[in-house]
């Protein structure tokens, strides 16, 4: 989810990427338009941000063997 950090009511955050996970083991940025997540079973998946709104697109997914 995404918010206003001046707004801390979670109602008024706006969901932009949904991903069902049990544990989340590594979460970063790369040039404010890249993001990697990486779950409980070392899946890292690369999520770019779309031009025209705020929300995620999945880019793909790897193995942290992959990597």
């Amino acid at each position: 989810m995404e918010g206003n950090p001046r707004d801390p009511y979670v109602e008024r955050h706006e969901v932009i990427y949904q991903i069902k996970a049990e544990k989340c083991q590594a979460f970063s940025i790369e040039s404010n338009d890249y993001f990697f997540f990486m779950d409980e079973n070392f899946i890292v998946t690369r999520l770019q941000r779309n031009e025209n709104n705020r929300t995620l697109t999945c880019i793909g997914e790897m193995a942290m063997k992959e990597i």
